[in-house]
């Protein structure tokens, strides 16, 4: 799968984090996104969930990471790979 995503955006606001992802593939096109939350950096994920966009309210450290899967059934591999501020937020 040929397929270019951005980092996911988030918003601020002191209550909740509203998170979500795009991407382009110009082979066969996308066909929807998945996420995962990990509320312990990364080491395990929850189950994978299909949405381009995750709101995140309850208290609590959260890592999001996204993925395209396009017509043709690939998915790309999850983004971003690196745990960091683009995929980070912390409710409390």
């Amino acid at each position: 799968m040929s397929s270019g995503g951005t980092n996911p955006r988030t918003t601020r606001n002191p209550f909740s984090r509203y998170v979500r992802y795009s991407s382009t593939d110009t082979a066969s096109g996308v066909n929807h996104y998945e996420y995962r939350v990990s509320t312990n950096g990364g080491t395990t994920w929850g189950a994978t969930v299909s949405a381009g966009s995750v709101t995140l309210s309850a208290a609590g450290s959260y890592v999001v990471q996204f993925r395209a899967v396009d017509n043709v059934g690939l998915a790309s591999a999850w983004a971003p790979t690196v745990n960091g501020a683009a995929n980070s937020a912390c409710l409390t």
